[in-house]
């Protein structure tokens, strides 16, 4: 019997500056971790985030990954969305990435506060200040 393949989990980790103006958000990565590794095509990617909002975070994210690799599939986790986060962040990238993405969350909120910070009880638990 031959033996599997051996797939391993490479890591990436990037910290970010998120800065909201009247006309949207601007995301920058400040510092990261990538797995030297981590090159051309692999499996799949997950991006986790607390509470996916505008999307901006996750964009900035993930555009850094594509520059080193290309998944196959792209999970986008988070326990709480905003509601239209998952087609602000398709229509943000090229038809052949965005048909990769495949959203994972349990809550789908439409309500923020008047400074954008997302109040969804599911949320609380988690962060009264995030608001991605």
């Amino acid at each position: 019997m031959d033996e599997l393949p051996r797939r391993r989990a490479r890591l990436v980790c990037y910290w970010t500056h998120r800065r909201s103006f009247d006309d949207g958000d601007i995301a920058t990565v400040v510092q990261r971790y990538e797995d030297p590794r981590l090159r051309g095509s692999i499996d799949s990617v997950i991006i986790a985030k607390s509470i996916v909002s505008s999307g901006c975070i996750v964009r900035t994210h993930l555009e850094q990954l594509l520059e080193r690799t290309k998944p196959k599939r792209i999970f986008i986790a988070a326990p709480v969305m905003m509601k239209g986060a998952d087609g602000a962040l398709r229509r943000a990238f090229p038809a052949s990435v965005a048909a990769r993405f495949e959203f994972v969350t349990f809550a789908v909120d439409s309500k923020r506060s008047a400074n954008g910070v997302v109040h969804h009880p599911a949320s609380a638990a988690w962060s009264t200040s995030d608001s991605v």
